[in-house]
């Protein structure tokens, strides 16, 4: 599945790079010519939210999360994937969007805690060799590492904190969800409402939070700046969503 998936994204990097190189794209691709590729991608601006740039490096990789959820075990068509790529760039400006207002409404991350999680990566994976070996596999400097550490954490405290930590869920929901639930054969929870009760807090909580988040989303958007310069069929006013 890696490998199917790896190919799928590669594929953008190769064809920007090989096209820029006139060579064949049915040839093999050495080491070099895939570090190449990678170092090109970064140049390469696929789209401008409020001035800040995506890269394809960015998009690649974002295409690399959201596959599974979509080829499954199936082998990809060119339309396929581009409804990836077309996901993986709403996506990655909806974050974008939310990292300003993140910083717009004054949370930051300290670097002592990127530097925290920079020690765990390293602990993770036993020496410096093996810590190398995973930026290399992720085609990252420690620098941008570092940055995707910090812009990370912020959509995930921006989201906390103005989404999920403000959501409310009434005990009538409990329990009629439960009561739903208990009628799906698809879907296994505890019997014991006791039992259950974290899991259907969690569920509606997250129902509840993508709602929010696309309001915000589409707020955010109407009063943005945002240039594709990758597709200009894909559009911005209406971002494909992904469960």
């Amino acid at each position: 599945m890696k490998k199917i998936i790896f190919i799928i994204a590669l594929g953008l990097v190769t064809i920007l790079f090989l096209g820029c190189k006139e060579k064949n794209i049915g040839q093999t691709l050495s080491t070099e010519q895939i570090k190449e590729g990678i170092e090109e991608s970064k140049k390469i601006v696929v789209a401008r939210v409020n001035g800040a740039e995506i890269k394809m490096h960015n998009l690649v990789r974002e295409m690399n999360l959201i596959a599974p959820n979509i080829i499954g075990d199936k082998k990809p068509s060119p339309e396929i994937t581009e409804k990836i790529k077309g996901i993986a760039l709403q996506r990655l400006i909806t974050k974008e969007l939310f990292i300003q207002e993140a910083r717009k409404r004054g949370i930051n991350i300290p670097e002592a805690r990127i530097n925290q999680v920079i020690g765990n990566i390293k602990k993770l994976y036993g020496s410096e060799k093996a810590y190398k070996d995973y930026l290399k596999e992720k085609g990252l400097t420690e620098d941008e590492l570092k940055k995707e550490i910090e812009r990370s954490h912020l959509y995930e405290l921006f989201t906390a904190k103005f989404i999920y930590e403000k959501i409310e869920v009434k005990e009538e929901e409990i329990k009629e969800r439960f009561e739903r639930l208990k009628n799906e054969h698809d879907i296994r929870i505890p019997e014991n409402l006791t039992k259950a009760r974290p899991v259907i807090v969690k569920m509606i909580k997250a129902e509840k939070g993508e709602k929010i988040l696309k309001e915000i989303d589409k707020r955010l958007r109407k009063g943005a700046s945002i240039e594709i310069l990758l597709d200009k069929s894909m559009g911005v006013k209406s971002p494909i969503w992904v469960k």
